[in-house]
């Protein structure tokens, strides 16, 4: 037991090690996170407006809708080619974030009960899934990461069950041609942050193409009951949230800051 403990261990090491060779901008790196984060945390809005059934962790779900929205993003065949390198980037940094955070949780006594996954449970879902989506475009995935592919053999199955499974019950909420849009409204404030050394994310998001692709895009397709605002904010800690009580999603600075700390370790 000892021994595939100590090999589990080098494999990991090893993946640091490779991922460090993958060529992500910092700003593309910090951006990407930050997508997916908010891609996230519009789930559990979604989850919340829409009443939608939850099979297993909400946390869980919420982490393939948003891989779901980047791969419908990137097949969606209306983007340009480096449109597709940006997104292949952003997925490969959150993978990247996964494994850091899952590097730190090592050392820590793990908390089964939470509502999480553990991280490294979820770098694994994240690779599986995206992967899963295209398999032979996402092999540079699992060598990127020194993975072995056949580990995820069952992945593209898995991949094509979760996407089923949101489709289904996002189908009643879906806008056809006639759907009035009035209450659609998902409402983008951006504040600039005290602390100056939150001010280049400030500077990063406030004129940021996928965010208003994000904001119009979930928008022109769902019914939503009310609108869903979004603050991206100073917070005072690392974090994004869901709050139903104002129907609002946050973003924090710090958190953006957090991945970029991520992003200067790899250099």
């Amino acid at each position: 037991m000892r021994y595939a403990f100590v090999f589990v261990l080098i494999q990991f090491w090893a993946a640091i090690a490779s991922a460090e060779d993958h060529q992500v901008s910092h700003k593309d790196y910090v951006l990407g996170n930050s997508l997916l984060t908010l891609y996230h945390e519009f789930g559990h809005a979604l989850v919340d407006n829409l009443n939608l059934p939850v099979l297993g962790r909400e946390e869980d779900a919420v982490d393939f809708f948003s891989i779901l929205m980047i791969e419908n993003k990137f097949h969606s065949k209306v983007i340009t080619q480096s449109q597709e390198v940006q997104l292949d980037d952003f997925l490969w940094s959150t993978a990247d974030v996964w494994l850091a955070y899952a590097e730190s949780e090592e050392g820590e006594e793990s908390n089964f009960a939470s509502e999480h996954s553990l991280d490294m449970q979820r770098f694994n879902s994240h690779i599986c899934l995206v992967y899963g989506s295209d398999p032979d475009f996402y092999s540079n995935l699992i060598q990127d990461f020194e993975l072995e592919e056949t580990e995820f053999e069952n992945c593209e199955d898995r991949f094509s069950r979760i996407e089923a499974s949101w489709m289904s019950v996002l189908e009643p909420s879906l806008q056809q041609g006639s759907d009035p849009n009035d209450d659609n409204e998902i409402l983008v404030f951006i504040h600039e942050p005290n602390n100056p050394e939150l001010k280049p994310f400030f500077d990063w998001v406030r004129n940021w193409p996928w965010l208003v692709d994000l904001q119009t895009s979930l928008s022109s397709t769902l019914i939503l009951p009310k609108p869903i605002t979004l603050s991206i904010t100073e917070c005072g800690e690392p974090n994004a949230f869901f709050d139903s009580e104002d129907n609002g999603i946050t973003l924090c600075y710090e958190l953006m800051a957090e991945y970029s700390e991520f992003y200067h370790q790899l250099q």
